[in-house]
C-alpha cells in the first residue's frame, strides 16, 4: 500500500463551553509587568493572598500545591493512595471538627465526603445534581467557579445581585420570584467572597426555609469559614441545614497551610452518596501523606498557621484602611477579619483600567472587580494577608510619587 502525505492539517474545533467559560481570577493580574512598569520601580502585590508560610494559593491547581509542598509533609517516600484507616481516621477528625466548631453531630461514615478543594468539590456537586437545562442561581459578584461548573454540564446559571446597599447579602425575594422557585440548585458562598459577608442565624434559617418550600438544593462555599466573624452561621450549624444542602470546605484555607490540597464536603447521607457516586468517574483517591496532614491540622486546629495567618490579617487592616482613605477607595467590608477588602474606586474608569493605572503610576498590584463578575465593577479587591509593612510602603509611595489615579 503507497504512502499517502496528508496534504492538510486537521482541524477540530473545540467545544463551545471553553470559549462560554468565564475567566478565573488569576487571568485579571497583570501577565507582563515589565512593559507596564517602569524598570527601576519595584512592585507591591497588594493583590494575591499570602497564607502559611507566604506561599500564593488562589488560582493554584492541586497540581501546583502538591509540587510545592514542604519536604517535611512530603517525606521521602513515594507518594502512594491513602489506606482505608486514614481515610476513616480524617473523616472522624472531621466529624470531631464539625462537633466542636459548628455544634453539629455528623456520621463520619455517611455524611462526610473527602475530596480534592472546594473547587473540585463543586465540580463533583454540580455532576452529581445538575442535569443540561436546569437553572442554577449563583452570586454575583462572586467567584467564577459556580458559573464554570454550570457551564461544564450544561446547566443554565443565573446570577443574583449581592449589593452594597444590601451588606452583599441575598435577598429573600430572589426565592419567591418565579427564577427563584424554578432553580434546581442555589450556590451560596458564606461568607462572601470577596465582601466578606456572612450570614447570621436568621438569615441562614429564612434561606433554609424557602429552600426546602422549593425543593431548592443548597451548596454552601464555607472556604472562608475560619476568617468568619463570631455572629456568623453556617448551613450546616442550622437547624435541617443538613437535609437541604452540602457544605464545602477546604483544608488549606481552613488552617492557613497552603501545603494541603485536600477538601470535604458535609451532607445528608444521600447528598453525600451522591458525591460518591460521582467521583466514581474519576477513581481517584486522596494521598496517604495529605490525608494523615489534614487530619493533623483539624486535630490540632486553629493551629500555629492559622493564629499567625489571623493576627497578621487584623494588623494589616488599618493600614490597609489608610491606604484606602489616601488613594480614594471606599471599603465596604462589614468584617475586619476578613483576608480581603473589597473597595469602591473613586471614579467612573472600569476596575480593569484603575487597577492598571495604579500599577503603571505607582508599581502597586490588585484585582479588579470585574473578576467576580458584571456586579464586581466599579470595586477592587486588595488582600489583608500580606501584612502592614506592605501597606505602608504602597500608602508612603503614594504621598511620595503625587497621588495620580485619572
Amino acid at each position: 500500500m503507497k504512502n499517502r502525505m496528508m496534504r492538510k492539517k486537521i482541524v477540530i474545533d473545540r467545544a463551545d463551553r471553553l470559549f462560554q467559560m468565564p475567566q478565573s481570577p488569576g487571568d485579571f493580574y497583570p501577565k507582563e509587568i515589565k512593559t507596564l512598569v517602569p524598570k527601576n520601580r519595584s512592585t507591591i502585590d497588594l493583590g494575591r493572598p499570602v497564607w502559611g508560610k507566604n506561599r500564593d494559593l488562589e488560582g493554584k491547581s492541586p497540581e501546583f500545591l502538591t509540587e510545592s509542598a514542604s519536604e517535611e509533609n512530603r517525606g521521602s517516600e513515594p507518594q502512594k493512595a491513602a489506606s482505608t484507616e486514614s481515610l476513616e481516621a480524617l473523616r472522624q477528625s472531621i466529624a470531631d471538627w464539625a462537633g466542636s466548631e459548628l455544634e453539629a453531630r455528623v456520621d463520619p461514615a455517611k455524611e462526610v465526603f473527602v475530596g480534592s478543594g472546594v473547587r473540585n468539590l463543586l465540580t463533583l456537586a454540580a455532576m452529581a445534581f445538575l442535569d443540561p437545562g436546569d437553572i442554577a442561581l449563583y452570586p454575583n459578584p462572586g467567584y467564577p467557579i459556580y458559573r464554570q461548573v454550570c457551564t461544564i454540564f450544561g446547566a443554565e446559571p443565573i446570577g443574583y445581585a449581592l449589593t452594597a446597599k444590601r451588606s452583599f447579602k441575598p435577598r429573600m425575594k430572589q426565592f419567591t420570584e418565579r427564577v427563584g422557585k424554578a432553580a434546581k440548585t442555589f450556590f451560596l458562598n458564606n461568607p462572601h467572597n470577596p465582601s466578606g459577608a456572612g450570614l447570621d442565624a436568621d438569615e441562614m434559617d429564612e434561606i433554609l426555609w424557602m429552600a426546602a418550600r422549593d425543593n431548592t438544593l443548597i451548596l454552601n462555599d464555607a472556604a472562608y469559614y475560619s476568617y468568619s466573624t463570631s455572629d456568623n452561621t453556617t448551613l450546616f450549624r442550622s437547624p435541617g441545614g443538613r437535609k437541604v444542602g452540602l457544605e464545602f470546605y477546604s483544608i488549606s484555607l481552613l488552617t492557613a497551610e497552603p501545603a494541603n490540597p485536600l477538601g470535604f464536603a458535609l451532607g445528608s447521607k444521600d447528598l453525600i452518596a451522591g458525591l460518591k457516586a460521582a467521583s466514581e468517574v474519576f477513581r481517584t483517591r486522596p494521598q496517604e501523606n495529605w490525608t494523615k496532614h489534614a487530619a493533623a491540622l483539624l486535630a490540632e486546629y486553629p493551629g500555629k498557621s492559622l493564629k499567625a495567618s489571623s493576627s497578621r490579617i487584623r494588623e494589616t487592616w488599618p493600614e490597609a484602611l489608610r491606604f484606602c482613605e489616601e488613594l480614594g477607595l471606599e471599603p465596604v467590608n462589614s468584617s475586619r477579619e476578613f483576608p480581603y477588602l473589597f473597595a469602591r474606586i473613586p471614579s467612573r474608569a472600569s476596575s480593569r483600567s484603575f487597577a492598571a493605572s495604579i500599577l503603571r503610576k505607582y508599581g502597586l498590584i490588585s484585582l479588579p472587580g470585574i473578576a467576580f463578575g458584571d456586579m464586581g465593577e466599579g470595586y477592587i479587591r486588595l488582600t489583608s494577608t500580606v501584612g502592614p509593612l506592605h501597606y505602608q510602603e504602597a500608602t508612603a509611595r503614594l504621598k511620595e510619587r503625587g497621588l495620580r489615579t485619572g
